[in-house]
């Protein structure tokens, strides 16, 4: 399969050299006869290869013809772009004599010219004796430029209204099980491509997502394409949703091609995916093909016979559809039916058929080499689109014709919709703005690109023997090994290199025609010097390593395209001569230091696009005009130091107003400032483009916001008025001295807004909400259909001490104003007292720091309260108890907070208000709370228990029933004196539990019913005499840490029995056999370890303070699994190993010299000993 690259690669490579060799200034070389003959010699050549194409497939003399073109034609390419670096190189010293004297360097080239255009006359006429027809075409290749979408939605359910039906049915009938689970078996190709997935990077980040979309509610989750075999992680995960919600019936579907998996996490029968009938294939077919549903009647019956070729694989007809969807002629239809690649058996290869057909059908040479190029990224990788297009433009797959004003990357985006559109590229995220930042592969079309870019060379991992002699892009995921055999067999050829290690800079210097190279990740602190020796390289990421400078000769990349320098965190400047890399399109490069400068002129990089800071300087070159050159500027750009800007005229030489592609602006002023004079009228010159969709105002001093941002509006070129109607997002910050909100309640996209440190402002007026501003949009005031804030979902209001009122829009209902926002913070607004009251949407609000109990409450009303999910008060001073209204009306809350009310009294009387999905109680810092809700056993979805420092509570409830308790914590209660034997009798999916510092304690539950717990923390509870019962018990416990107990016990407490009190447990009756890390708190005077330690088979850790004990017990030392013993403030042993070194070792049968391999020094420091080994507790004779 990979056979089908090569032309292509030949194909673009052609059309680039052709442009090439037509834009060559050949003046400068003396060189223009040769470079006509080159041009000439590249379009013949380019005329057979649509012939040459086919022919490879049956004669392999074409191919192989073929393949010395490919190589000729990247001689070239090489050739012209050192040609065309030296052409820049030249543009730089252009106020020296260079033209005026002999060139012996125009000699060399135009004998390499010569040279390749005798290569080309033969490979031409060896065509000749081929037979191969020669075409008459002479221009540049290229798709049509017409709009294509970026994105389509998932198809409706077609085909398997039958599974469906068996499916629902199952659902419906599942009443009797907390999680039931429906297994799907198909094969490779019964299902559809497109799919949600949910990106995590950890099982806890994985439970949490869940946690906030499931949680109190019943639940249907799909997992799709499972493969996991293992059944105690299954059973893990299971235990996990149980946690989430204990009622009975949620269900999960789960998708596989591996009946062996299915047959492991079955509650229910297996139900097998058959194909689809050859109708239910023609309408999987005609929906992706005509998704405006007018079918041309003479396409029907082609279609239908291409649907039946489909053997029932909807994967295939879902992707012929697609791929036949930007077409409506007979003829490329009957091509399709003709020529389609139909042996589809239905095994995993008749889908990499399906899929190639779909890769052969891409509109053009370049979006094929872009679609192969993908394999470079490993499978599941989260391929950032920004980077592809990079990549895509620095291989020189973008190219444009003669007169065609599209940019490189708007090419590059197109290709990357093309590529979406046929379902080659999919799982698509996108930013708060709605652009697309990622996407994925499936892995059929990942395996697809391998398969055909094999013959290209990619070569994905550590080793190189299986690739092609001229591999041309490289990622190596380990280095060391391999690169000598790189350097030595491959360098010449390679073009992109992805390095996983460190290189030197004479190894580097090899890979001379390189035009990408990446450093992502790698750790290395400083840029081989021979990086500017790589004369073509297009694209360097040093991403995420731990450089500190970028030396000068840096800037003599003259090709140089995109720079990628994010998380760079050590990096303190960029080079000063930047303004030399003319070709700079894409800076990627963020620091959070406002006082670094910015190198000179700026303004010289034409052709930046990408440009994340600007710190305003007062010197020539480094002011605020550098941005106004920037003409193609895009993306996100914040402007730091605008105090450093003299007046609104300066501002204006910006001219942020036609930079259409801005989407982001964050306009800052250094905080602390004491003189602010000018501050107004600089913003005032800062007028944005009405594209615009997210503005940031920082550390604004004026005492009013210029009028463009009052009123949201802007003035075009033209001198017209246009609205900020875009603005997705708004945030101004410390903005100190503003006594007035802007209007903005009549922006129709806004989601976010952020108003924080506006110190002066004391009332949210009726203005605010833009009212008189929508009825003037409406015919004849009528305002009954219009709303406030109509997108806005998130609301911030923050450290605003003088605020006081925040009034009610006039006219209010539900319908009118903040219709669908779900998230309130209010926080440090401690003068607050009124607020609006209709929150229709309202799911999570946070308030900290009010005085008055007012805000919460009339947020908290009963039009609002009802879909609550997420609670958090913290310091509401005059907060006594929970609205009466919050309790009757929250049905779906899942996480409440209380933090630092000290006049709160009561939480609530009694829980049963909250409903059953209430999975997170944290109270902390209420001083004066005595107690509890005697109710708590009634919240069946509580999970999380956490009580701290509410020093009045004496006592805690029964927690009988709470059968989905995972998590209770309880500390600094100082008058809690007892926790009832039974109190956990029913917690038996707790898993950590953690008592500390609560200094009454004096009895603790039992604990034998606790056969999930896995963390148990008993610390600082002095008055306590004995250890739990049931502890021996606790089989899945692998984290103890326990004491000290009461100063008056001689000893630390036995392990016995709960029906023998003072009968220490027998080794043989011990379940602790999951106990891997042990931490126990001693008294001085107790002079010896409990003697159960012996019998922890798997502890590898072992931490002892306090201990009155002279030597480690000799026993220490039959404890095989033990990896780390510390000692801490044992005075008695630290002063005998120091008296005494070699007896204390021996104490413990280990001694220097021994033949136990000593892993790691002894290190003391004051109070501590720590003893480190891998198998064994090893101490070395090394104090320090």
């Amino acid at each position: 399969m990979a056979e089908v690259l090569l032309s292509a690669s030949v194909e673009v490579l052609l059309q680039k050299l052709l442009l090439l060799a037509t834009n060559c200034n050949s003046h400068l070389w003396g060189s223009k006869k040769e470079l006509e003959n080159l041009r000439r010699c590249l379009a013949m050549a380019r005329a057979v290869l649509h012939d040459a194409e086919r022919q490879q497939r049956k004669d392999q003399a074409v191919k192989l013809w073929l393949k010395k073109l490919e190589d000729l034609a990247y001689d070239a390419d090489n050739l012209l772009d050192e040609l065309n670096h030296t052409t820049l190189k030249k543009s730089e010293w252009k106020v020296c004599f260079v033209l005026s004297l002999p060139n012996p360097l125009s000699c060399k080239m135009r004998a390499k010219i010569r040279e390749i255009i005798v290569n080309l006359k033969m490979i031409n006429e060896e065509a000749n004796d081929f037979a191969i027809p020669r075409g008459v075409e002479d221009g540049i290749n290229h798709i049509n430029h017409k709009e294509t979408d970026c994105f389509h939605g998932d198809s409706n359910i077609v085909g398997r209204e039958d599974d469906v039906s068996t499916m629902v049915e199952s659902l419906i009938c599942q009443t009797n099980q907390v999680v039931a689970v429906f297994p799907i078996v198909g094969m490779g190709g019964l299902e559809s491509l497109t799919q949600r997935s949910i990106d995590v990077q950890s099982r806890n980040a994985l439970l949490q997502i869940l946690h906030k979309e499931l949680g109190g509610r019943k639940y249907l989750l799909v997992l799709d394409d499972v493969w996991n075999e293992k059944l105690e992680e299954w059973d893990d995960f299971k235990r996990s949703l149980v946690g989430i919600n204990a009622t009975k019936g949620n269900a999960i579907i789960v998708t596989t091609r591996s009946e062996r998996v299915a047959s492991i996490v079955a509650t229910h029968h297996l139900h097998f995916l058959e194909k689809l009938s050859e109708d239910d294939c023609w309408s999987v077919f005609k929906e992706r093909a005509f998704p405006e549903g007018d079918v041309p009647m003479e396409l029907v019956p082609i279609g239908k016979q291409i649907a039946h070729k489909c053997s029932g694989l909807p994967l295939a007809a879902n992707l012929l559809g697609g791929m036949l969807r930007l077409t409506k002629e007979t003829s490329e239809w009957s091509l399709v039916l003709r020529n389609g690649l139909w042996n589809l058996n239905g095994d995993e290869n008749a889908v990499l058929q399906v899929l190639k057909l779909s890769f052969d059908h891409l509109p053009s040479t370049s979006v094929k080499k872009c679609f192969a190029y993908c394999s470079i990224f490993s499978r599941d990788h989260d391929i950032e689109k920004d980077q592809l297009v990079q990549l895509w433009m620095a291989e020189g797959f973008l190219q444009l014709s003669q007169g065609d004003h599209l940019k490189m990357e708007s090419l590059g985006n197109e290709f990357f919709n093309i590529l979406l559109q046929n379902s080659l590229l999919q799982d698509v995220k996108r930013d708060d703005y709605g652009n697309i930042t990622h996407c994925k592969m499936h892995s059929h079309v990942h395996a697809l690109a391998q398969s055909i870019s094999r013959y290209e060379g990619f070569n994905i991992g550590c080793s190189t023997e299986d690739g092609h002699p001229h591999v041309r892009y490289l990622s190596m995921k380990s280095l060391r090994e391999s690169m000598p055999s790189v350097v030595k067999e491959r360098a010449r050829s390679l073009r992109t290199l992805f390095l996983a290690d460190n290189v030197s800079g004479s190894m580097l210097s090899n890979f001379k025609y390189l035009r990408v190279l990446s450093f992502h990740g790698v750790d290395v602190a400083e840029v081989p010097s021979s990086i500017s020796k790589l004369i073509h390289l297009r694209y360097l990421d040093l991403s995420g390593t731990k450089i500190r400078a970028l030396a000068d000769s840096l800037c003599m990349l003259f090709n140089l395209q995109t720079l990628r320098l994010n998380g760079c965190d050590f990096l303190e400047s960029i080079p000063s001569q930047l303004s030399k890399l003319k070709n700079l399109r894409h800076l990627h490069y963020y620091s959070f230091d406002a006082t670094c400068l910015m190198p000179f002129k700026m303004g010289q990089l034409t052709c930046l696009q990408t440009l994340q800071f600007f710190n305003v300087g007062y010197a020539d070159g480094q002011q605020i005009g550098e941005i106004g050159f920037l003409k193609e500027l895009g993306g996100d750009l914040e402007i730091r130091n605008l105090e450093k800007v003299t007046n609104q005229q300066e501002a204006r030489s910006a001219d942020l107003c036609r930079k259409e592609n801005i989407y982001k602006l964050i306009f800052q002023w250094s905080s602390g400032r004491q003189d602010t004079v000018n501050d107004d009228s600089v913003l005032g010159g800062l007028e944005p483009h009405p594209n615009l969709k997210s503005l940031t105002v920082q550390n604004f001093m004026g005492d009013k916001l210029p009028t463009w941002i009052m009123t949201m509006m802007v003035s075009t070129i033209e001198g017209h008025l246009l609205g900020l109607d875009n603005l997705v997002e708004i945030k101004l910050k410390g903005c100190r001295k503003c006594e007035e909100l802007p209007m903005l309640g009549h922006l129709p996209h806004l989601k976010y807004l952020d108003l924080t440190g506006l110190d002066n402002l004391k009332t949210i007026n009726r203005s605010f909400y833009g009212r008189d501003f929508l009825r003037s949009r409406t015919y004849q005031g009528d305002n009954t259909n219009i709303a406030s804030f109509r997108s806005l979902k998130r609301l911030v209001f923050c450290n605003m001490p003088n605020l006081v009122e925040w009034t009610e829009p006039e006219e209010v209902t539900t319908e009118k104003v903040f219709p669908h926002l779900e998230e309130i913070e209010i926080h440090n607004c401690s003068q607050l007292t009124t607020t609006p009251c209709s929150f229709p949407s309202l799911e999570e609000l946070r308030i900290s720091n009010v005085s008055s109990y007012q805000p919460l409450e009339n947020i908290c009303s009963s039009d609002n309260s009802s879909g609550l999910t997420f609670l958090h008060i913290d310091g509401l001073l005059e907060l006594a108890c929970l609205p009466d209204n919050l309790l009757n009306n929250v049905k779906n809350l899942v996480y409440l907070a209380i933090y630092k009310c000290p006049n709160l009294v009561h939480v609530v009387p009694r829980v049963r208000g909250f409903g059953s999905f209430l999975r997170v109680l944290d109270i902390k810092e209420c001083t004066n709370l005595s107690t509890l809700p005697d109710d708590l056993q009634t919240l069946q979805s509580l999970a999380m228990l956490w009580i701290s420092r509410c020093p009045k509570i004496t006592s805690i409830p029964s927690l009988e029933g709470l059968t989905t308790l995972e998590e209770l914590r309880i500390s600094y209660c100082d008058e809690l004196a007892s926790l009832p034997n039974e109190m956990l009798l029913s917690c038996m999916s707790l898993k950590s539990l953690s008592i500390e510092n609560c200094v009454n304690l004096t009895s603790f539950p039992n604990l034998k019913q606790l056969h999930s717990l896995l963390s148990l923390r008993i610390v600082d509870c002095p008055q306590l005499t004995c250890l739990p019962k049931g502890l021996h018990s606790l089989s899945c416990l692998n984290y103890l840490r326990i004491g000290p107990f009461s100063e008056d016990l001689t000893s630390f407490p036995i392990l016995d029995y709960e029906d023998a009190p003072n009968s220490e447990i027998h080794e043989e009756n011990l379940q602790l056999f999951s106990l891997r890390s042990l931490t126990l708190f001693g008294r001085p005077h107790w002079d010896s370890l409990p003697a159960w330690l012996q019998s922890l088979s798997s502890l590898a850790e072992l931490h002892l303070y306090d201990f009155g004990f002279e030597a480690v017990p000799e026993w220490i030392k039959n404890m095989s699994s033990l990896e780390r013993l510390g000692l801490y403030w044992c005075e008695k042993c630290e002063e005998a190993i120091k008296d005494d070194r070699k007896s204390m070792l021996n104490g413990v049968g280990i001694a220097t010299g021994s033949v136990m391999e000593i892993q790691k020094l002894l290190v003391m420091v004051p109070g501590e000993v720590l003893l480190v080994s891998l198998h064994a507790v090893i101490i070395s004779a090394l104090l320090v």
